[in-house]
């Protein structure tokens, strides 16, 4: 999370790269000031770099941080640059304050954090030099400590590590980039950036270890505690579980790092211990409230801060959402578990108003209320409130208190004020109360023109009992009284009917599908973007991780919903895609990663001499045989190449399938279970994208062209394995992520969806009826009431498009209808925009308009739905 953050900085509606954060002048003015007329500043990435002729960048070595806060940046540079012009060595410095701000904030990644200034010293004696003379003229001077790295002396700013100066990268076969450094033989190397100082094996420390400092020889921390286990790390600190040495109790210690930030508002900030302290004061405020975890001690260690309360017995209400004996939203068609459900919904309810209104008494207003921020623990049933940094005495004013919150979570009005009222927290309760049910806030805060009931409505009407909307609707409106009188008064029973008859139809009308469709193709041309090379649509994050053409989260995937949505390719779209370089060192070989996908794309495009050049590429790659499922691996190429002997008849695009049906062959793991893939960790994933109903599915079909039964017996083994690790679960067949593991995905790239697509078609071809019993059993877990998402990879329409392969196979209306009720509810999810039509991508966070986990695959799953045609990279074979 903390590297996706990163990515929802610079745009307020789309997914965007650090690099085009907008930048202000502030830092590049001043160096410009500072340097002499012959150095250079320019643009890299997030950095602006300075250098001259006469600087030189070195491959590799030592390279020295400067910290800073924002606040000191400008004396930072004032000091620092005269050192590296005098030097002449090349450095960078992060582009603008705000960008500062956020790489020492709490959404920041831990290993990459706190580096202001970036020296690359050509040579071991400039570096010795040059630190000891940075370190002289900021001596005075603080920021926050770089994990990464060795602090230099007692400086509190000079940090160093040893690292990549110029970019070498290694490309892995999901498409991503791994950044390298060489060995003295030549040989790649990770250059990894651990929250943690660490050395290569084969180099030196330059600088000798200071004297360690004196340290508590009773190994507790503050003297009192001893930790017994970390529970999470952000960029600001710690949280850890430690017994308290005085009265032998449990207590939980969180952690603030000095001068990193624990929020950002514009220009206004709050650090990491002012955070702290505020949150000690507002609980000795709270003191003796059964909801509040109790007061044990403010206190320092080293440099940081810690606050020490008593250790809660209870699982965050996010956990317990998806507990399957809690979870409603995949269950709403259940009356008797509907009931058992509410039941427990009511009485938490219940409980968190007391618990609210408690707080109230005392004067303090909460201010962030969340499922991740509300404990319960499930013997006793008793709800307790934690993370009160953002709490205000009722009357007091404080943007931060005000705009501390989570996505979703805030009243409409607090988006304008800096205070706080009792109806903020009501309002908080009201969603948390919806995210039990179905956890789509994020919707809300990216949409805020969005129905707030659209979905919750969706739910009452398939059976969901009124009272839950009713008080929902109460309390978002401030009604806490009103609330609290239709919790008392409901009792939850199966007397009344809970299916109700008049449940939301499904989606049957093909104008409606179409429009949608068409406001969804006139949206992605209207925010396309042909200027840009690291993108044409906006995409999610993983586009920018990878490359900007492949299926999965590039422009391609897109591009096939615009070719199917408009019955052709506009040409602004076409002829972007043919400029863009591809070569087997930028692109993976994989279907839904790389070349394989971006070459079967370009020939459904009707692109077909650059498709031929693509595909020709991947005998080339030097990944071509380093995975073996279907999303990034063999299995998926080797069907790219299947489909192109099909469409051309050329007899190498079948060899170059058969040669990767024998690497499957050679590498496949036999038991008695059948056949799999395991990967280095020892882990066998299951289902379609990278698991063995893939590969199987990959193996029947080149069975089905060369007739070879070696490629058949191994797709039956490989298809027996994965029906092996199936769960029964309410008369159906349910998949975990990987081999042994429990769980309930009904999802294609992870889960049962995966599993059907690929039984679906073993009986298409074989015409055997254990894979359509199989199948039908599979397909169970996809008729689920709802999911959280609209997407293609996880989501809803994940499962109806499985749905709807099932309807194509057995002509059975009842699939049909189910992938009908799907489309209707991942139209829920629309985002109405004068553009058109778009749908939210990853976490429900931003637009995206992908493949994967964006508007296009919904898309082509609702012109599926309209149109019954065959599925993309799933029906490439006519049955026998």
């Amino acid at each position: 999370m903390e590297e996706f953050a990163s990515f929802t900085y610079s745009d307020r509606n789309y997914f965007e790269s650090l690099s085009r954060f907008p930048i202000t002048p502030v830092y590049s003015d001043l160096l410009q000031s500072l340097l002499p007329a012959d150095w250079k500043v320019t643009r890299f990435d997030v950095f602006l770099q300075a250098h001259s002729e006469r600087t030189v960048l070195k491959p590799q070595g030592f390279k020295i941080h400067i910290s800073s806060p924002a606040a000191e940046a400008r004396t930072v540079l004032q000091r620092v640059v005269p050192e590296c012009v005098r030097a002449e060595v090349m450095f960078k410095v992060v582009a603008d304050p705000r960008l500062l701000r956020f790489q020492n904030s709490k959404r920041y990644s831990r290993g990459g954090s706190g580096k202001f200034v970036t020296i690359y010293p050509p040579d071991e004696a400039c570096f010795l030099r040059l630190i000891e003379g940075l370190h002289q003229a900021t001596r005075d001077l603080e920021g926050p400590y770089i994990l990464s790295d060795k602090q230099y002396r007692d400086s509190k700013v000079v940090f160093y590590r040893y690292g990549g100066f110029q970019r070498m990268y290694q490309l892995l076969t999901d498409g991503t980039r791994q950044t390298l450094i060489r060995k003295p033989d030549g040989t790649g190397v990770p250059d990894v950036r651990t929250p943690y100082f660490q050395l290569p094996e084969w180099v030196k420390d330059p600088i000798p270890d200071e004297p360690e400092p004196e340290q508590d020889s009773t190994g507790l921390l503050g003297g009192r505690f001893k930790v017994v286990e970390a529970l999470s790390f952000t960029n600001t600190g710690g949280v850890y579980r430690a017994i308290d040495q005085q009265t032998g109790l449990t207590v939980c210690i969180k952690e603030a790092r000095p001068h990193t930030e624990t929020w950002l508002g514009g220009e206004r900030t709050v650090d990491a211990i002012t955070a702290l302290q505020r949150e000690h004061d507002n609980l000795q405020r709270l003191q003796g409230l059964p909801c509040v975890p109790r007061l044990i001690e403010l206190f320092q260690a080293w440099e940081h801060r810690f606050l020490a309360v008593s250790f809660v017995e209870g699982e965050p209400l996010a956990t317990v959402r998806v507990s399957e004996d809690f979870i409603v939203m995949t269950h709403v068609d259940e009356p008797e578990r509907v009931v058992r459900f509410c039941t427990t919904w009511k009485d938490l309810a219940l409980r968190l108003l007391d618990a609210v209104e408690s707080i109230h008494s005392r004067g303090m207003v909460v201010g962030d209320i969340s499922p991740g921020n509300v404990l319960l623990n499930r013997d006793t049933g008793e709800l307790t409130l934690i993370d009160f940094e953002g709490a205000l005495v009722r009357g007091e004013a404080s943007a931060f208190s005000a705009q501390w919150f989570n996505p979703g979570f805030r009243r409409p009005d607090r988006r304008r004020v800096d205070t706080l009222e009792p109806a903020d927290d009501f309002y908080a309760c009201g969603m948390l109360l919806y995210n039990l049910v179905c956890p789509i806030q994020n919707q809300f805060e990216l949409d805020p023109a969005h129905p707030t009931f659209r979905i919750l409505d969706h739910f009452v009407e398939a059976g969901l009992p009124s009272q839950v909307r009713s008080i929902i609707q109460a309390l978002l409106e401030g009604r806490v009284d009103a609330a609290r009188h239709e919790a008392k008064s409901w009792t939850p029973s199966t007397r009344r009917v809970l299916l109700s008859e008049a449940s939301s139809p499904a989606v049957s009308d093909a104008n409606l599908l179409s429009d949608t469709v068409r406001g969804l193709a006139r949206h992605m041309l209207a925010v396309m973007d042909p200027s840009r090379t690291d993108r044409l649509f906006p995409p999610d994050p993983m586009a920018f991780q990878t490359n900007a053409l492949n299926v999965a989260h590039g422009a391609c995937g897109t591009a096939l919903f615009l070719h199917d949505a408009l019955g052709e390719l506009p040409q602004a779209v076409r002829e972007w895609l043919l400029v863009q370089p591809v070569d087997v060192t930028s692109y993976a070989p994989g279907l839904y990663s790389g070349i394989a996908g971006v070459a079967w794309s370009f020939m459904e495009l009707g692109l077909q001499e650059r498709a031929l050049e693509l595909l020709a590429l991947i005998p080339n790659s030097p990944l071509a045989f380093q995975a073996v499922d279907m999303f990034d691996g063999a299995a998926g190429w080797g069907l790219a190449s299947l489909a192109f002997h099909q469409r051309t008849r050329d007899e190498k695009f079948l060899g170059l399938a058969c040669r990767a049906g024998e690497h499957l062959l050679a590498t496949a793991e036999r038991s008695e279970a059948g056949v799999c893939w395991r990967r280095e960790d020892g882990s066998v994933p299951l289902g379609f994208a990278r698991g063995g109903s893939g590969m199987a599915f990959f193996l029947l079909s080149l069975w089905r062209v060369t007739n070879e039964a070696r490629y058949l017996e191994a797709a039956r083994r490989a298809m027996d394995f994965e029906v092996a690790q199936a769960q029964e679960r309410d008369g159906g067949l349910v998949w975990g992520v990987t081999a042994g593991e429990p769980g309930h995905r009904p999802y294609w790239l992870r889960g049962g969806a995966g599993v059907a697509s690929a039984l679906i078609r073993f009986f298409e071809v074989l015409k055997e009826e254990r894979y359509l019993s199989l199948a039908h059993r599979a397909a169970r877990g996809c008729a689920v009431f709802f999911s959280a998402a609209p997407h293609l990879f996880e989501g809803l329409a994940s499962m109806g498009e499985t749905l709807l392969d099932m309807y194509r196979v057995t002509g059975e209306p009842r699939y049909l209808e189910q992938a009908r009720r799907k489309a209707t509810q991942a139209l829920l999810f629309r985002i109405d925009k004068p553009q058109g039509v778009a749908f939210p991508g990853r976490y429900l966070q931003r637009i995206s308009h992908d493949y994967g986990l964006g508007g296009a695959g919904i898309g082509l799953f609702l012109h599926r739905v309209a149109t019954r045609g065959p599925r993309r990279f799933h029906d490439i074979l006519e049955p026998r």
